[in-house]
């Protein structure tokens, strides 16, 4: 079952309840095993991205892909018309949404 397990990325393995130490100690692995099975999830890993409003100071930290639970990423796109737009994106592909407002603006995006 921890092999399987193993195969997961990250986030699954944690909603389980099962740490890389415990997945160690159970199949008698060394580090540099591990450390190479989980490389996916080192890649997968996302940093939390904050949102917060310039005017009012109301933030939004820690947006999910509902279809694939990733950390959503800050991201800009270009309209036709030449206007950038800010956007949060799904890093798997799933999709983008625009990135949220407050006070009538765009919050300001902090990694």
């Amino acid at each position: 079952v921890l092999n399987d397990l193993l195969m997961l990325p990250e986030n699954n393995v944690r909603s389980v309840g099962v740490s890389r130490a415990v997945v160690q100690v159970h199949l008698h692995w060394p580090s540099a095993q591990l450390n190479e099975t989980t490389q996916c999830w080192s890649r997968r890993r996302s940093i939390m991205v904050q949102y917060v409003c310039d005017q009012c100071g109301m933030g939004v930290t820690g947006m999910k892909c509902a279809k694939c639970g990733e950390e959503l990423v800050h991201d800009h796109i270009t309209t036709d018309d030449g206007q950038t737009v800010a956007v949060t994106k799904c890093p798997d592909g799933c999709g983008k949404i625009k990135s949220p407002m407050c006070c009538g603006t765009d919050m300001s995006c902090s990694v």
